[in-house]
This record gives C-alpha cells, structure tokens and sequence, in this order.
C-alpha cells in the first residue's frame, strides 16, 4: 500500500514517486557537499510531519555523483546510494536532462556520518 501524505504541500510526495533535491541542498551529513539536482525515488514516507523521507537515488545520479560523496561515505561505512531528506528538500522530477551540482571545493577526510 502506497502511504500518501500532504502537510500544507502543494504536492502530495509518496512512496514510488521519482523526485529531484532542490537546487542548494545540501547533504544533512556533508554539509559541504550539494545534492542539488539529483534525482531519486521515495523508498519511504515519514508517518509525522517534520520527519525525512528516504530517498534511493537512480542510475543516472549514482553515475554521476562527485567521487568524493562517495569516499565519505565508504570511509564512514554508510550508504551512499540514499539519502533521508526534508520534504522542503524535495520537488517531483520533471525529467529532462540530469543536472547535478557540484561543490566548488572538498576535502575526502572530512568526518561526518549521513543518517542511512
């Protein structure tokens, strides 16, 4: 069963839909790491407000992800093909090209966990 939710959003987000970050995310665990652009699908909705979804990213994104996304999270042994994001992080993928940003400047000994 799909669980479906809609606290004060203009679009209902719900497990299976396809999903693009915003541009200007950042990654909650990296925080020097954009996620802008990057697409996904919702694995798992939050059953309260002000809680993450779960997000799996796509081939595509994984394909292109910066190298160093995923040496952080190697090193720290979380998953790196998933993130738990902010509804407000979250926006219904149009499609169209794959478009990701990239941080400007980043360092692999960063330590930081992501909540996988």
């Amino acid at each position: 069963m799909t669980r479906r939710r809609a606290y004060n959003s203009a679009v209902t987000l719900q497990t299976g839909m396809r999903v693009r970050v915003k541009a200007h995310v950042m990654d909650p665990g990296y925080p020097d790491l954009p996620l802008g652009g990057w697409r996904g699908r919702i694995v798992e909705c939050p059953e309260h407000p002000n809680h993450p979804y779960l997000v799996r990213w796509s081939r595509e994104t994984l394909k292109h992800i910066h190298p160093v996304y995923r040496q952080r999270c190697d090193q720290d042994d979380v998953c790196f093909d998933q993130a738990w994001l902010m509804e407000g992080d979250l926006e219904p993928d149009p499609g169209g090209p794959l478009s990701l940003e990239h941080p400007p400047m980043i360092s692999v000994d960063t330590q930081a966990a992501c909540p996988c």
